[in-house]
C-alpha cells in the first residue's frame, strides 16, 4: 500500500501540479492581485490554464500568456462549470472542461462523496491532453481505492477523508 501511494505521489507531483517554476509564477500573479503573503491552497494546471484557491475566498483562473500567469477571472465562491471557465476566463473547451471535472472531483472528496469524486475524475482523465493523463489516471486510481474502501468498510467516512486530503495537500495539488 505505501509503495503504491509512494507511486501516485511521484506521478501526481510530475505531472498534475504542473512545475515548480508555474507554482511560483502562479504564486507571484496571485500576490498581485491580492497582496504579498497570499497564500495558495489549491492549483490546478492544465497546459496553459489554472484554478488557484487560497485562503480567504480566494479562487481565481489563470492563463499563460508571453509575459507569465495572469489572473484572468475571480471565480469567487461558485463551483465553475465549464461555460463559466470560457466565458469569464477565457479558457480553451478541453481545459475548462478537465478543470471543472477536477473542481468537482476534489470537491466530492472532500465531503466523503467518493462515487461522486469518481465521475467527476473520469471526465477530467478523458478531456486532460496526453501529457497530464499519467497524473489525472493517478488521481482516479486513488480515488477508485478510497471508493472501494469505503464501500467494503476497511475505512471510514472520515479517514478516506483525512487520506486524500493528505495526499492532495502534502504535494500541493488540487
Amino acid at each position: 500500500m505505501a509503495a503504491f501511494l509512494y507511486f501516485i505521489l511521484v506521478v501526481m507531483v510530475g505531472v498534475q501540479s504542473g512545475t515548480i517554476s508555474d507554482h511560483s509564477a502562479i504564486q507571484v500573479a496571485e500576490d498581485q492581485r491580492h497582496g504579498a503573503g497570499t497564500r495558495l491552497t489549491s492549483v490546478l494546471i492544465s497546459g496553459g490554464y489554472a484554478v488557484a484557491r487560497g485562503a480567504g475566498g480566494i479562487h481565481d483562473g489563470l492563463v499563460l500568456t508571453p509575459g507569465g500567469w495572469r489572473v484572468a477571472c475571480q471565480l469567487g465562491g461558485r463551483m465553475p462549470n465549464v461555460s463559466t471557465l470560457k466565458r469569464l476566463c477565457g479558457f480553451s473547451t478541453a481545459a475548462a472542461l478537465q478543470l471543472a471535472a477536477d473542481e468537482l472531483a476534489n470537491a466530492a472528496a472532500a465531503q466523503g462523496q467518493f462515487s461522486t469524486a469518481v465521475r467527476s475524475e473520469q471526465t477530467a482523465y478523458q478531456a486532460a491532453p496526453e501529457s497530464l493523463r499519467p497524473s489525472e489516471a493517478a488521481r482516479l486510481q486513488l480515488l477508485n481505492q478510497l471508493s472501494q474502501q469505503l464501500q467494503t468498510g476497511q475505512s471510514t467516512r472520515t479517514n478516506a477523508i483525512r487520506k486524500w486530503n493528505e495526499l492532495r495537500l502534502s504535494i500541493f495539488l488540487p
